[in-house]
Protein backbone atom coordinates (compact mmCIF):
# COMPACT_ATOMS: atom_id res chain seq x y z
CA UNK A 1 0.00 0.00 0.00
CA UNK A 2 1.42 3.36 -1.08
CA UNK A 3 0.47 6.78 0.21
CA UNK A 4 1.96 9.63 -1.77
CA UNK A 5 4.29 7.16 -3.49
CA UNK A 6 5.56 6.03 -0.06
CA UNK A 7 5.12 2.72 1.74
CA UNK A 8 3.98 2.48 5.35
CA UNK A 9 7.54 1.48 6.23
CA UNK A 10 8.92 4.66 4.66
CA UNK A 11 6.23 6.88 6.22
CA UNK A 12 6.98 5.55 9.68
CA UNK A 13 10.70 6.13 9.22
CA UNK A 14 10.28 9.62 7.76
CA UNK A 15 8.07 10.63 10.66
CA UNK A 16 10.70 9.54 13.21
CA UNK A 17 13.61 11.04 11.29
CA UNK A 18 12.00 14.42 10.67
CA UNK A 19 10.73 14.56 14.27
CA UNK A 20 14.33 14.13 15.48
CA UNK A 21 15.72 16.60 12.91
CA UNK A 22 13.05 19.12 13.92
CA UNK A 23 14.07 18.72 17.56
CA UNK A 24 17.71 19.36 16.59
CA UNK A 25 16.68 22.51 14.69
CA UNK A 26 14.66 23.77 17.67
CA UNK A 27 17.52 23.15 20.11
CA UNK A 28 20.03 24.87 17.82
CA UNK A 29 17.71 27.82 17.16
CA UNK A 30 17.09 28.48 20.85
CA UNK A 31 20.75 27.92 21.73
CA UNK A 32 21.54 30.80 19.36
CA UNK A 33 18.62 33.09 20.30
CA UNK A 34 18.49 32.39 24.06
CA UNK A 35 22.11 31.53 24.68
CA UNK A 36 21.32 28.22 26.41
CA UNK A 37 20.55 24.63 25.48
CA UNK A 38 17.11 23.31 26.40
CA UNK A 39 15.11 20.25 25.43
CA UNK A 40 12.63 21.97 23.13
CA UNK A 41 10.29 19.04 22.53
CA UNK A 42 6.86 18.68 24.05
CA UNK A 43 7.86 15.07 24.72
CA UNK A 44 10.80 14.14 26.92
CA UNK A 45 12.71 12.40 24.14
CA UNK A 46 14.65 14.21 21.35
CA UNK A 47 11.63 14.54 19.05
CA UNK A 48 9.27 17.28 17.88
CA UNK A 49 6.24 15.51 16.34
CA UNK A 50 4.94 18.66 14.64
CA UNK A 51 7.98 18.57 12.32
CA UNK A 52 7.34 14.93 11.51
CA UNK A 53 3.69 15.63 10.67
CA UNK A 54 4.60 18.75 8.71
CA UNK A 55 7.19 17.09 6.51
CA UNK A 56 5.00 14.04 5.95
CA UNK A 57 2.19 16.33 4.77
CA UNK A 58 4.58 18.01 2.32
CA UNK A 59 5.88 14.67 1.02
CA UNK A 60 2.42 13.17 0.58
CA UNK A 61 1.06 16.22 -1.27
CA UNK A 62 4.02 16.81 -3.56
CA UNK A 63 4.76 13.10 -4.17
CA UNK A 64 1.11 12.66 -5.15
CA UNK A 65 1.53 15.45 -7.68
CA UNK A 66 4.88 14.11 -8.91
CA UNK A 67 7.49 11.83 -7.37
CA UNK A 68 10.22 13.63 -9.31
CA UNK A 69 11.86 16.16 -6.97
CA UNK A 70 13.14 18.26 -9.83
CA UNK A 71 9.62 18.61 -11.23
CA UNK A 72 8.55 20.93 -8.44
CA UNK A 73 9.47 24.59 -8.61
CA UNK A 74 11.00 26.33 -5.63
CA UNK A 75 8.08 28.76 -5.42
CA UNK A 76 5.50 25.95 -5.35
CA UNK A 77 7.47 24.15 -2.64
CA UNK A 78 7.85 27.36 -0.67
CA UNK A 79 4.14 28.26 -0.79
CA UNK A 80 2.95 24.68 -0.30
CA UNK A 81 5.35 24.02 2.56
CA UNK A 82 4.46 27.32 4.22
CA UNK A 83 0.73 26.57 3.98
CA UNK A 84 0.93 22.92 5.09
CA UNK A 85 3.38 23.46 7.94
CA UNK A 86 1.50 26.50 9.21
CA UNK A 87 -1.80 24.59 9.11
CA UNK A 88 -0.31 21.71 11.11
CA UNK A 89 1.25 24.14 13.60
CA UNK A 90 -2.14 25.84 14.00
CA UNK A 91 -3.96 22.54 14.51
CA UNK A 92 -1.29 21.28 16.92
CA UNK A 93 -1.28 24.48 18.99
CA UNK A 94 -5.07 24.61 19.12
CA UNK A 95 -5.34 20.91 20.06
CA UNK A 96 -2.77 21.21 22.86
CA UNK A 97 -4.55 24.31 24.15
CA UNK A 98 -7.91 22.56 24.24
CA UNK A 99 -6.54 19.34 25.72
CA UNK A 100 -4.15 20.81 28.31
CA UNK A 101 -5.49 24.38 28.77
CA UNK A 102 -2.18 25.97 27.77
CA UNK A 103 -0.56 27.45 24.69
CA UNK A 104 2.91 25.88 24.75
CA UNK A 105 4.19 28.26 22.12
CA UNK A 106 2.80 31.75 21.91
CA UNK A 107 3.39 34.16 19.04
CA UNK A 108 1.18 36.90 20.49
CA UNK A 109 4.12 39.32 20.51
CA UNK A 110 4.95 38.65 16.86
CA UNK A 111 3.46 40.69 14.04
CA UNK A 112 0.69 39.15 11.93
CA UNK A 113 -0.07 36.34 14.36
CA UNK A 114 -3.32 34.41 14.68
CA UNK A 115 -4.37 33.91 18.31
CA UNK A 116 -0.72 33.32 19.18
CA UNK A 117 -0.73 29.88 17.48
CA UNK A 118 0.92 30.92 14.20
CA UNK A 119 2.59 34.01 12.77
CA UNK A 120 3.88 35.21 9.42
CA UNK A 121 7.55 35.16 10.49
CA UNK A 122 7.62 31.44 11.23
CA UNK A 123 5.34 30.60 8.31
CA UNK A 124 8.01 32.07 6.02
CA UNK A 125 10.66 30.05 7.84
CA UNK A 126 8.61 26.87 7.33
CA UNK A 127 8.37 27.65 3.61
CA UNK A 128 12.14 28.15 3.26
CA UNK A 129 12.81 25.05 5.34
CA UNK A 130 10.53 22.97 3.13
CA UNK A 131 12.40 24.00 -0.02
CA UNK A 132 15.76 23.24 1.59
CA UNK A 133 14.74 19.84 2.95
CA UNK A 134 12.76 18.66 -0.05
CA UNK A 135 15.39 19.72 -2.61
CA UNK A 136 18.63 18.95 -0.73
CA UNK A 137 18.04 16.69 2.27
CA UNK A 138 15.18 14.30 1.59
CA UNK A 139 16.89 12.41 -1.23
CA UNK A 140 19.73 11.40 1.11
CA UNK A 141 17.28 10.44 3.88
CA UNK A 142 15.22 8.33 1.47
CA UNK A 143 18.39 6.62 0.27
CA UNK A 144 19.49 5.91 3.83
CA UNK A 145 16.12 4.37 4.72
CA UNK A 146 16.23 2.13 1.63
CA UNK A 147 19.71 0.86 2.48
CA UNK A 148 18.68 -0.45 5.89
CA UNK A 149 17.84 -4.15 6.11
CA UNK A 150 14.05 -4.24 6.28
CA UNK A 151 13.92 -6.70 9.19
CA UNK A 152 16.33 -4.60 11.22
CA UNK A 153 14.44 -1.49 10.16
CA UNK A 154 11.12 -2.83 11.40
CA UNK A 155 12.71 -3.89 14.69
CA UNK A 156 14.14 -0.39 15.15
CA UNK A 157 10.75 1.12 14.28
CA UNK A 158 8.96 -1.03 16.87
CA UNK A 159 11.43 0.06 19.56
CA UNK A 160 11.19 3.69 18.45
CA UNK A 161 7.39 3.82 18.47
CA UNK A 162 7.09 1.94 21.77
CA UNK A 163 9.42 4.55 23.24
CA UNK A 164 7.41 7.25 21.49
CA UNK A 165 4.09 6.03 22.93
CA UNK A 166 5.58 5.59 26.42
CA UNK A 167 7.03 9.09 26.28
CA UNK A 168 3.66 10.45 25.13
CA UNK A 169 1.85 8.78 28.05
CA UNK A 170 4.43 10.09 30.54
CA UNK A 171 4.19 13.61 29.13
CA UNK A 172 0.39 13.60 29.18
CA UNK A 173 0.47 12.44 32.81
CA UNK A 174 3.01 15.17 33.60
CA UNK A 175 0.89 17.92 32.03
CA UNK A 176 -2.26 16.64 33.72
CA UNK A 177 -0.38 16.60 37.02
CA UNK A 178 0.83 20.15 36.39
CA UNK A 179 -2.73 21.31 35.69
CA UNK A 180 -3.98 19.51 38.80
CA UNK A 181 -1.31 21.08 41.00
CA UNK A 182 -1.86 24.56 39.56
CA UNK A 183 -5.62 24.23 40.05
CA UNK A 184 -5.17 23.07 43.65
CA UNK A 185 -2.71 25.88 44.41
CA UNK A 186 -5.14 28.42 42.96
CA UNK A 187 -7.96 26.96 45.07
CA UNK A 188 -5.81 27.05 48.23
CA UNK A 189 -4.86 30.66 47.52
CA UNK A 190 -8.52 31.60 47.14
CA UNK A 191 -9.41 29.85 50.42
CA UNK A 192 -6.58 31.63 52.23
CA UNK A 193 -7.83 34.97 50.95
CA UNK A 194 -11.40 34.12 52.02
CA UNK A 195 -10.29 33.10 55.54
CA UNK A 196 -8.12 36.21 55.93
CA UNK A 197 -10.85 38.51 54.61
CA UNK A 198 -13.52 36.96 56.86
CA UNK A 199 -11.19 37.29 59.85
CA UNK A 200 -10.64 40.98 59.15
CA UNK A 201 -14.36 41.51 58.69
CA UNK A 202 -15.17 39.67 61.94
CA UNK A 203 -12.62 41.69 63.91
CA UNK A 204 -14.07 44.89 62.47
CA UNK A 205 -17.60 43.86 63.40
CA UNK A 206 -16.55 42.95 66.95
CA UNK A 207 -14.79 46.28 67.30
CA UNK A 208 -17.97 48.06 66.26
CA UNK A 209 -20.06 45.99 68.69
CA UNK A 210 -17.63 46.67 71.53
CA UNK A 211 -17.67 50.38 70.78
CA UNK A 212 -21.46 50.38 70.74
CA UNK A 213 -21.56 48.50 74.05
CA UNK A 214 -19.17 51.02 75.62
CA UNK A 215 -21.26 53.87 74.28
CA UNK A 216 -24.38 52.27 75.72
CA UNK A 217 -22.62 51.96 79.08
CA UNK A 218 -21.70 55.61 78.94
CA UNK A 219 -25.30 56.50 78.14
CA UNK A 220 -26.55 54.47 81.09
CA UNK A 221 -24.01 56.14 83.37
CA UNK A 222 -25.14 59.53 82.11
CA UNK A 223 -28.75 58.59 82.71
CA UNK A 224 -27.86 57.43 86.22
CA UNK A 225 -26.06 60.71 86.85
CA UNK A 226 -29.05 62.66 85.56
CA UNK A 227 -31.36 60.57 87.71
CA UNK A 228 -29.15 61.33 90.70
CA UNK A 229 -29.29 65.03 89.95
CA UNK A 230 -33.08 64.95 89.49
CA UNK A 231 -33.56 63.01 92.70
CA UNK A 232 -31.21 65.37 94.53
CA UNK A 233 -33.24 68.30 93.27
CA UNK A 234 -36.43 66.54 94.38
CA UNK A 235 -34.89 65.87 97.81
CA UNK A 236 -33.81 69.48 98.08
CA UNK A 237 -37.30 70.63 97.18
CA UNK A 238 -38.76 68.23 99.67
CA UNK A 239 -36.24 69.41 102.26
CA UNK A 240 -37.22 73.00 101.68
CA UNK A 241 -40.81 72.03 102.05
CA UNK A 242 -40.07 70.14 105.22
CA UNK A 243 -37.95 73.00 106.53
CA UNK A 244 -40.83 75.41 106.05
CA UNK A 245 -43.05 72.98 107.89
CA UNK A 246 -40.36 72.50 110.50
CA UNK A 247 -40.28 76.16 111.32
CA UNK A 248 -43.85 75.78 112.43
CA UNK A 249 -43.11 72.78 114.56
CA UNK A 250 -41.05 72.06 117.53
CA UNK A 251 -37.28 71.62 117.51
CA UNK A 252 -37.77 67.90 118.03
CA UNK A 253 -39.78 67.61 114.85
CA UNK A 254 -37.14 69.66 113.02
CA UNK A 255 -34.39 67.19 113.99
CA UNK A 256 -36.54 64.28 112.95
CA UNK A 257 -37.19 65.87 109.59
CA UNK A 258 -33.46 66.55 109.09
CA UNK A 259 -32.70 62.93 109.84
CA UNK A 260 -35.37 61.84 107.38
CA UNK A 261 -33.91 64.19 104.76
CA UNK A 262 -30.42 62.76 105.18
CA UNK A 263 -31.84 59.25 104.91
CA UNK A 264 -33.57 60.12 101.65
CA UNK A 265 -30.34 61.60 100.33
CA UNK A 266 -28.37 58.47 101.21
CA UNK A 267 -30.98 56.20 99.62
CA UNK A 268 -30.90 58.29 96.46
CA UNK A 269 -27.11 58.24 96.31
CA UNK A 270 -27.04 54.48 96.88
CA UNK A 271 -29.61 53.86 94.15
CA UNK A 272 -27.77 56.07 91.68
CA UNK A 273 -24.42 54.46 92.55
CA UNK A 274 -25.99 51.03 92.02
CA UNK A 275 -27.16 52.03 88.55
CA UNK A 276 -23.68 53.25 87.64
CA UNK A 277 -22.12 50.06 88.98
CA UNK A 278 -24.54 47.92 86.96
CA UNK A 279 -23.66 49.85 83.80
CA UNK A 280 -19.94 49.36 84.43
CA UNK A 281 -20.43 45.66 85.18
CA UNK A 282 -22.45 45.21 81.98
CA UNK A 283 -19.72 46.92 80.00
CA UNK A 284 -17.05 44.63 81.50
CA UNK A 285 -19.10 41.53 80.76
CA UNK A 286 -19.61 42.59 77.15
CA UNK A 287 -15.90 43.34 76.72
CA UNK A 288 -14.89 40.01 78.30
CA UNK A 289 -17.35 38.05 76.17
CA UNK A 290 -16.21 39.84 73.01
CA UNK A 291 -12.53 39.26 73.83
CA UNK A 292 -13.17 35.56 74.45
CA UNK A 293 -15.11 35.20 71.20
CA UNK A 294 -12.39 37.06 69.28
CA UNK A 295 -9.65 34.89 70.79
CA UNK A 296 -11.51 31.69 69.92
CA UNK A 297 -12.30 32.95 66.42
CA UNK A 298 -8.67 33.97 65.93
CA UNK A 299 -7.45 30.56 67.12
CA UNK A 300 -9.77 28.72 64.74
CA UNK A 301 -8.83 30.96 61.82
CA UNK A 302 -5.10 30.64 62.61
CA UNK A 303 -5.44 26.87 62.67
CA UNK A 304 -7.32 26.88 59.35
CA UNK A 305 -4.74 29.18 57.75
CA UNK A 306 -1.91 26.96 59.04
CA UNK A 307 -3.59 23.88 57.55
CA UNK A 308 -4.14 25.61 54.19
CA UNK A 309 -0.57 26.88 54.09
CA UNK A 310 0.80 23.44 54.94
CA UNK A 311 -1.24 21.93 52.11
CA UNK A 312 -0.13 24.74 49.79
CA UNK A 313 3.53 24.03 50.54
CA UNK A 314 3.00 20.28 50.07
CA UNK A 315 1.51 20.78 46.60
CA UNK A 316 4.13 23.37 45.77
CA UNK A 317 6.94 21.01 46.82
CA UNK A 318 5.45 18.30 44.62
CA UNK A 319 5.39 20.71 41.69
CA UNK A 320 9.04 21.66 42.22
CA UNK A 321 10.18 18.10 42.91
CA UNK A 322 11.69 17.62 39.45
CA UNK A 323 12.92 21.03 38.22
CA UNK A 324 14.91 19.45 35.36
CA UNK A 325 12.44 16.79 34.22
CA UNK A 326 8.66 16.67 34.08
CA UNK A 327 6.85 19.99 34.47
CA UNK A 328 10.13 21.83 35.04
CA UNK A 329 11.45 20.67 31.69
CA UNK A 330 8.28 21.80 29.93
CA UNK A 331 8.62 25.25 31.49
CA UNK A 332 12.17 25.52 30.15
CA UNK A 333 11.26 24.07 26.77
CA UNK A 334 8.40 26.53 26.25
CA UNK A 335 9.42 29.85 27.90
CA UNK A 336 6.47 31.66 26.31
CA UNK A 337 3.80 29.15 27.30
CA UNK A 338 0.56 30.68 28.54
CA UNK A 339 -1.93 28.81 30.74
CA UNK A 340 -5.58 29.51 30.07
CA UNK A 341 -6.78 29.10 33.68
CA UNK A 342 -3.75 29.42 35.99
CA UNK A 343 -1.28 31.58 34.10
CA UNK A 344 -0.18 33.60 37.15
CA UNK A 345 0.97 30.47 38.97
CA UNK A 346 2.59 29.07 35.82
CA UNK A 347 4.63 32.25 35.38
CA UNK A 348 5.60 32.17 39.06
CA UNK A 349 6.68 28.55 38.63
CA UNK A 350 8.81 29.55 35.64
CA UNK A 351 10.43 32.46 37.51
CA UNK A 352 11.36 30.19 40.41
CA UNK A 353 12.91 27.66 38.04
CA UNK A 354 14.91 30.38 36.28
CA UNK A 355 16.06 31.71 39.67
CA UNK A 356 17.33 28.28 40.64
CA UNK A 357 14.30 27.17 42.69
CA UNK A 358 14.89 29.73 45.43
CA UNK A 359 13.17 30.34 48.73
CA UNK A 360 9.54 29.49 49.22
CA UNK A 361 7.00 32.27 49.14
CA UNK A 362 3.82 32.61 51.15
CA UNK A 363 0.63 31.87 49.23
CA UNK A 364 -0.48 34.96 47.38
CA UNK A 365 3.04 36.47 47.34
CA UNK A 366 5.40 36.52 44.39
Amino acid sequence: MLIGEMSIYQILWYFVIYSVLGWCVEVAYHAVTLGKVVNRGFLNGPVCPVYGFGMLAVLIVFNTISADVSAHSGLALFLGGMLLATTIELIGGWALDKLFHARWWDYSNEKFNFHGYICLKFSLIWGLGTVFIYKLVHTSIALGVSLWPVALGWFALVISYLTYVTDLCVTVATVRGLNRDLAELDELRAKLRIVSDSLSEHIGENTIRTTQAIDEGKVQASLAKKELEDQAAAVKARADELRIQAEERTARNVEELKARTEQLKEETRARAAGNVQKAKQLQKEIEAETAWADAREQQEKDQRIAELRARYETVRARLYKHPVFGAGRLMRAFPNAVHRDHNELMQEFRRKLEAGHGKSTEPGQT
